[in-house]
């Protein structure tokens, strides 16, 4: 399984039990209203286990949507922002990020605005695979950059010349 499918299983998983326990709740409420005798145990039970459920809902649905978000908006910013090369500079290892004990790279660019003598750093999104024999391989020395024009901050490194023809078996 490709790792970056992890996240997006997991926020799904807590998505499917969120709905499932809100359903679950809302079917002891309707319980606890329609029973004879007082059965207030029913209710707080179901209001109760809806809560949990709104609670895995809120977290797999905005998991999910910083994901495809975050995907779609480095694909306008291909599509419609202002490209620049930005020269290589180096590979990190990103240590605010583990999964299963594994750390991801990040690339790191710098580009001289020559409009006003400002130097701009750009850091990629995380690459779970080392890509320095790559880039060292391929004589690779700019990386192309897309931001929007009026939100400097709003760019996007383009790795694809690094990850297209890797295949990650682990």
């Amino acid at each position: 399984m490709k790792r970056t499918k992890i996240p997006i299983i997991l926020f799904s998983i807590f998505l499917i039990s969120g709905c499932v326990f809100i359903l679950l709740g809302i079917v002891f409420f309707v319980a606890g209203i329609f029973t004879s005798d007082d059965n207030s145990v029913l209710l707080m039970a179901g209001a109760s286990i809806s809560s949990f459920g709104l609670l895995y809902c809120l977290i797999g649905g905005i998991g999910l949507y910083v994901i495809f978000h975050g995907k779609k908006r480095r694909e306008v910013l291909k599509q419609t922002g202002t490209r620049i090369s930005a020269d290589y500079v180096e590979t990190i290892l990103n240590r605010n990020v583990h999964i299963q004990y594994r750390h991801p790279y990040n690339i790191i660019c710098e580009w001289n605005n020559p409009a006003d003598g400002k130097k701009y750093i750009f850091k990629s999104g995380n690459i779970w695979f080392n890509p320095e024999n790559i880039i060292k391989e391929s004589c690779i020395s700019k990386f192309d950059v897309y931001y929007d024009e009026n939100n400097i901050k709003n760019y996007t490194v383009d790795i694809d010349c690094l990850t297209k023809n890797v295949v990650d078996l682990s």
